[in-house]
C-alpha cells in the first residue's frame, strides 16, 4: 500500500501546478493496484510568486507520507525537494485514474524482485 497526492480542482483530472495548489486530494492505492480518496489535505503554498526554498520545504515537509505527487505543473527546485524525502514527483495532465494506474504499472516494473533460494 502506498499513498499519491494529487493536485486537482475537480478530484478527476490532475490539473494544477503543484506551487499553486490550494490542497491535495491524497489517494491510498493498494497492492492490486485499486485506489480511494482518502483524504484532502490543504496544501502549504509552494510557490507565491516566487518560489522559495523555505516555502518549498514546508510545502515537501506537508507531503511526506506519500511516495509520489501529481501535478499538472512541477518546477525542477520542487521535484528535487520532494525527492530528497523519498518523494516521486511527476509532471502530468491527465485523468487521476490513468495516472495512477500508469505509477502502479511503473511501481511493479521498477520495484525489486524478491528471490527465494532454497538449499536442497
Amino acid at each position: 500500500m502506498y499513498k499519491v497526492a494529487v493536485a486537482t480542482s475537480d478530484g478527476k483530472t490532475v490539473d494544477t501546478h503543484f506551487g499553486h495548489a490550494e490542497d491535495f486530494t491524497i489517494f491510498t492505492v493498494e497492492d492490486d493496484g485499486s485506489f480511494k480518496e482518502t483524504e484532502r489535505r490543504k496544501a502549504v503554498p509552494a510557490c507565491g510568486g516566487e518560489c522559495e526554498a523555505d516555502s518549498m520545504e514546508q510545502a515537501a515537509e506537508n507531503l511526506k507520507d506519500v511516495a509520489y505527487v501529481l501535478a499538472a505543473r512541477i518546477g525542477p527546485n520542487a521535484v528535487k525537494t520532494l525527492a530528497r524525502r523519498g518523494i516521486t514527483a511527476f509532471d502530468v495532465v491527465m485523468s487521476v485514474g490513468e495516472a495512477i494506474n500508469k505509477i502502479h504499472i511503473y511501481r511493479t516494473k521498477t520495484a525489486p524482485k524478491i528471490v527465494q533460494y532454497t538449499c536442497t
